[in-house]
């Protein structure tokens, strides 16, 4: 997964709301997850 990360930041550069929202996207994916594997 970081990969994916430095490839996106590579990629755009110093664009910040997309890197933002990149990050809020996968914080709720781990939260996801994680609820799901606990309950």
């Amino acid at each position: 997964m970081c990969a994916v990360f430095i490839i996106m930041y590579l990629l755009c550069g110093n664009s910040t709301a997309i890197v933002n929202g990149f990050l809020t996207a996968f914080r709720k994916y781990m939260k996801r997850s994680f609820y799901r594997y606990v309950g």
